[in-house]
Formats: C-alpha cells, structure tokens, sequence
C-alpha cells in the first residue's frame, strides 16, 4: 500500500504532503510512508500531523530534514504551507525553466 502512494504523488506532482496519523497505532505506517516518500523526492515538502485526544505533533523526528514539519491541527498545516508557497512556486517555476 505505501508503495501506491509514493506513486500517486509522483503522478500528481505534487509540490507538499501531508501525512497524518490518528493515535499511537499509526505512527509506524506513517513514518514509512514519509521514509519511502523522501527517498524517492528529497526536495518534497512534508507537514507531518498527529490528530486524536492527547495527541501531539512529535517533530523530533524531522529535525534533521528541513523540508518537514510536524502540526497538530489542520490550521497550524495551513499556515505552514502558506509560509512556504512562496519557496514552491520559485521551485515550480525553476523546473518548469529547464530544458528538457
């Protein structure tokens, strides 16, 4: 299953990802998916969210990768990619620039 995500934002061309997870059970699949993901796009943008009663966005993780951040609400992952659509479209538009 990770495997067809990984590939279903490679179709897309997507420019960030959010990937989130509901309680302790899901932080594994989550973390794998985001390890697969990044080594198949180093440059991808990843908001990474933690959602459920006592749960808190554990950014720890993410420290060493400056193109991931953890949330704990949707607003807080709106507000990060507002900060970043700036860096995205210079990105798009330095790809869209180069020869193919």
């Amino acid at each position: 299953m990770t495997a067809e995500k990984v590939e279903r934002v490679e179709q897309f061309h997507a420019d960030a990802v959010l990937i989130s997870n509901v309680g302790v059970s899901g932080r594994l699949p989550a973390w794998h998916f985001y390890k697969r993901l990044r080594r198949a796009n180093p440059e991808l943008f990843f908001l990474a969210g933690a959602w459920g009663a006592r749960e808190r966005a554990d950014g720890g993780r993410f420290r060493a990768d400056e193109n991931a951040q953890a949330v704990s609400s949707l607003r807080e992952a709106l507000n990060a990619l507002d900060q970043r659509a700036p860096e995205i479209v210079l990105r798009q538009k330095a790809t869209e620039a180069r020869p193919a």
